[in-house]
C-alpha cells in the first residue's frame, strides 16, 4: 500500500494537461545560448533557494500551528473508522504541508514565473521545457496542498456525516482524479534540464540539486517535530513513535 508521500509525490509530478509544446521550445539553440540560459537558470535557482532558507523559519511557525490546531480535535480522529486511517492519514499529510506551503507557495510561484519569462532560458528549449514542467508541477501541488486549510473542520464534517464514502474529504477525490500519465515525462524533463545546468553553468550542480527536489514539501520537512503529536501517532504511524500517557 502507497504511503501518503507516494501519493504526494505522484500528484506533485502529475500533469494536469498534456497540451503540445509550443514551437519556440522547439528551436534548436547554439552552445552560446545554452551557457547564458544555464547559467540564469541557475542563478535564478539558486537564489530561490536561498529565499526559502531564509523563509525556513516561518515556514516552520506555520506548520507548528497547523500541527497544533490538529490536537485540538483529537477525539474525532480516534472515532474514525479503523478502515479510514490510510485516507486520514492523507489528509493529515497533506493539511501538514499546507503550513509549509503558505509561505513557501509564493517563492515556487516567482522563482517559476522568472524562468519562464527569461529570453535567455526561452532560446534554449531544454531549460525552457523543465520550466515548463515546473510549471505543470505547481499548479498540482498548489491544488493538493491547499485543499485542506482546516483540518479539524473537515474531519468533523465527515464525522457527522457517517463517515461515509459520499461525504469524503474532497482532497481525496482530487488525489484519485488525478492520473499520473505525463509523470514520466515530467520528470525527464526537469532531468534533462538538471543535466545541462550541470553541463554549462558555473554553479550547475548545486542548482541542479535544487532542480530535482522540484515543486514539493519533503518528508523531512513536514514530519519534523518535537513533543508529541498525538493525531499523527494515530494516523500515520509510520512516521510518528506513541505518546507517552500523561502521568497519573
Amino acid at each position: 500500500m502507497r504511503t501518503p508521500r507516494a501519493i504526494a509525490c505522484c500528484v506533485a509530478l502529475a500533469v494536469v494537461s498534456l497540451a503540445a509544446v509550443p514551437a519556440a521550445l522547439a528551436r534548436p539553440s547554439t552552445p552560446a545560448q545554452r551557457t547564458a540560459a544555464a547559467n540564469a537558470f541557475a542563478q535564478r535557482t539558486l537564489s530561490f533557494a536561498s529565499q526559502q532558507t531564509a523563509a525556513e523559519r516561518d515556514a516552520k511557525r506555520g506548520l507548528a500551528a497547523r500541527r497544533g490546531a490538529a490536537q485540538s480535535c483529537l477525539a474525532v480522529w480516534q472515532s474514525a473508522p479503523l478502515a479510514l486511517r490510510d485516507d486520514l492519514g492523507l489528509v493529515y499529510f497533506e493539511y501538514l504541508s499546507g503550513g509549509l506551503w503558505t509561505v513557501d507557495a509564493p517563492l515556487f510561484r516567482h522563482w517559476i514565473t522568472d524562468l519562464r519569462r527569461s529570453k535567455r532560458i526561452d532560446g534554449a528549449p531544454v531549460l525552457a521545457r523543465a520550466a515548463e514542467a515546473l510549471r505543470r508541477d505547481y499548479t498540482v501541488a498548489n491544488t493538493i496542498y491547499t485543499a485542506v486549510p482546516d483540518a479539524c473542520a473537515t474531519v468533523t464534517k465527515w464525522r457527522a456525516a457517517g463517515w461515509t464514502a459520499a461525504a469524503r474529504p474532497a482532497l481525496l477525490d482530487t488525489v484519485a482524479r488525478i492520473s499520473a500519465v505525463g509523470r514520466s515525462l515530467n520528470l525527464a524533463e526537469i532531468s534533462k534540464g538538471g543535466a545541462q545546468l550541470v553541463r554549462y553553468a558555473r554553479r550547475g550542480t548545486q542548482a541542479a540539486k535544487v532542480l530535482k527536489i522540484g515543486v514539493d514539501e519533503p518528508d523531512v520537512r513536514v514530519n519534523a517535530h518535537t513533543g508529541c503529536d498525538a493525531v499523527g501517532a494515530l494516523v500515520l504511524p509510520d512516521a510518528y513513535q506513541p505518546c507517552p500517557p500523561p502521568p497519573p
